[in-house]
C-alpha cells in the first residue's frame, strides 16, 4: 500500500499562532482521538518559523514546502532554490511545470 500523508498548511502573511497538534484544532476531541487512535498523534508545522536550511534538507518536500511559503519570498530569491531541488532530486516534468505554474501565480 503506498504512504500517505496529511499535510496541512497555513498560508497568511502574518505567522501562525494556533495549536501545533491536529486534534487541538478540531471541537470534538473524543471522536476526533478514537479516528485517530491507531496512528501517532499528527503535528503542524509552521513553515515560515523555519529557516531556509531546515527547509532544503526535506528533500522532494523542499519543493512543496518551499511553495506553499511564498509569502515570505520573492520570486528572484525562489527560483534558484527550486532549480537547484530540481537538479537534486528527481521529479518528472509535469509536476515541475505545474509547481513552476503555481509559484508564477
Amino acid at each position: 500500500m503506498p504512504v500517505v500523508l496529511s499535510l496541512l498548511f497555513y498560508q497568511d502573511t502574518s505567522p501562525y499562532r494556533g495549536p501545533l497538534s491536529f486534534l487541538a484544532c478540531l471541537r470534538d476531541h473524543g471522536f476526533t482521538q478514537e479516528m485517530f487512535a491507531l496512528i501517532k498523534p499528527v503535528q503542524l508545522i509552521a513553515l515560515s518559523a523555519l529557516s531556509d536550511d531546515i527547509l532544503l534538507i526535506h528533500k522532494r518536500y523542499a519543493l512543496l514546502e518551499l511553495a506553499q511559503n511564498t509569502f515570505s519570498w520573492d520570486l528572484t530569491h525562489l527560483a534558484p532554490k527550486v532549480f537547484e531541488l530540481f537538479e537534486r532530486y528527481s521529479l518528472d516534468i509535469e509536476k515541475r511545470k505545474f509547481l513552476l505554474y503555481y509559484l508564477a501565480k
